[in-house]
């Protein structure tokens, strides 16, 4: 009698079913507004960033959740991390696909009632960082930028992408009158995901501190 073992698919097929799935939900989503008018626009916008968020605080908290909580599920996902940044990425390509909508049909309402040209250019910068960290995400920009370099990018991109999108749902509970249901979510789940670091971190220090015996390093459990 033979066993069959059912595995997630990993690495590019991984991307591709979150791509394709991506796809259908932003058709779908799609179909239930205007895309004729500002505000439907705006909706898409919003849709495509809630649909890419949940693969930014994986990609920012799986290396700390597999030290934290070693599994086969947390394991799984540190060895598809650079797929659960890619699928981010590829998420907010549709945000950006959208904006560049509104920006040609809807100029005046996009600078009147989204944002003013600070918070564009802010919004360009975001994805300045997100384009550089996809692109280097490959083996031969990587090893053209050099481990340090590459290094900090990557340190310094993700801990400004997970600030820029857990920021700006956290503070829509704040100057939002009844925010909805999923920014309290993402909200929570970003704060988290941060948490979850810092106790990783604060393991790896206490673990490098223990003293060493013959070589072996001691943690005081018993």
């Amino acid at each position: 009698m033979f066993m069959m073992k059912s595995r997630a698919p990993e690495g590019w097929a991984f991307f591709a079913w979150v791509s394709v799935l991506t796809f259908l939900a932003i058709w779908t989503l799609s179909m239930t507004v205007d895309l004729r008018t500002g505000p439907g626009v705006v909706a898409m916008i919003r849709n495509s960033v809630r649909l890419s968020t949940p693969w930014l605080f994986l990609a920012f908290s799986v290396s700390s959740l597999v030290a934290l909580f070693p599994s086969p599920a947390t394991r799984w996902l540190m060895r598809n991390r650079r797929m659960l940044g890619l699928c981010f990425a590829a998420g907010m390509g549709w945000q950006l696909f959208f904006i560049a909508w509104m920006l040609i049909g809807h100029w005046g309402f996009y600078i009147e009632v989204i944002h003013p040209l600070g918070g564009l250019f802010i919004r360009l910068f975001a994805y300045a960082v997100l384009i550089s960290m996809t692109v280097t995400s490959f083996a031969a920009p990587r090893r053209w930028m050099g481990p340090r370099a590459w290094h900090l990018l990557h340190k310094a991109g993700i801990y400004f992408l997970w600030l820029a999108v857990w920021g700006s749902y956290t503070g829509d509970l704040f100057v939002t009158e009844n925010p909805p249901w999923v920014n309290y979510v993402f909200a929570v789940a970003g704060l988290l995901a941060w948490l979850v670091r810092i106790a990783a971190y604060y393991k790896k220090r206490v673990r490098d501190r223990a003293p060493m015996y013959e070589g072996v390093r001691v943690s005081g459990e018993l």
